[in-house]
């Protein structure tokens, strides 16, 4: 596996557009109070994790940047990661079953679930991977049609 070392501007980005497509998607002020203030350096950006995760507490001790670990930061993504795949649930229909996507979409992507949780965190809800995979595939329909095309059909 080749190492992508990513620029703090390409973080922003991706963290920008990801963020702005949950703003679309939940009209809840409380929400787009709390996501406004998140950058991407309360982001744990890891070359090394096996999976994106939101952690509960590094968001309610949330610091903007000022952690003394990566491990107290609220979401932690995978930067060398090049698939794409989400879980496989009737309810959704579709899946992505190791799909290559490329670093900007796969970012993308783990960033879309975990700011779900993050909302449904916010509002008190349970935690769901239907609703974060149905964001994902929502944005993939959105941005990366080509994608989304490659969906396979749960039966």
């Amino acid at each position: 596996m080749r190492r992508t070392y990513l620029t703090t501007k390409r973080k922003a980005l991706y963290l920008h557009r990801s963020k702005q497509f949950i703003f679309s998607l939940y009209k809840n002020p409380k929400v787009k109070n709390q996501l406004d203030n998140l950058i991407q350096d309360d982001i744990h950006w890891s070359n090394t994790c096996r999976f994106a995760k939101f952690r509960k507490r590094g968001f309610r001790i949330y610091k903007r940047g000022k952690y003394m670990s990566n491990r107290d930061k609220p979401i932690r993504i995978q930067n060398n990661r090049e698939i794409w795949y989400t879980y496989k649930r009737k309810t959704i229909g579709l899946t992505a079953d190791c799909l290559q996507c490329g670093i900007q979409p796969s970012i993308e992507f783990q960033l879309i679930h975990e700011l779900t949780h993050i909302v449904q965190y916010i509002e008190n809800r349970n935690m769901s991977e239907v609703e974060t995979t149905r964001n994902e595939i929502e944005y993939a329909k959105k941005y990366y049609p080509d994608l989304y095309n490659k969906l396979k059909v749960i039966k």
